[in-house]
């Protein structure tokens, strides 16, 4: 079944979470590449099939910016 690896952040102070939400989006190219060569491999030598993986990022105050599921590319 599908495991899901969640990774969350938690800004300390954002200025503008217009600007913080773009700048993530921004990072979706990079972020899927650092899970295709080292985060899924990883979790498929450990046996986990399907996996998935979550990054979530809040604001101070816990509410949610932005976030984005990543499945393997191939």
């Amino acid at each position: 079944g599908a495991h899901t690896l969640i990774y969350t952040y938690t800004y300390k102070k954002v200025a503008n979470r217009a600007s913080a939400k773009t700048g993530l989006e921004k990072t979706v190219k990079k972020l899927q590449s650092v899970c295709d060569e080292k985060v899924f491999p990883g979790m498929t030598q450990a046996g986990i099939s399907d996996p998935k993986v979550e990054y979530i990022y809040l604001d101070s105050d816990g509410s949610q910016i932005w976030s984005h599921v990543f499945t393997p590319s191939t």
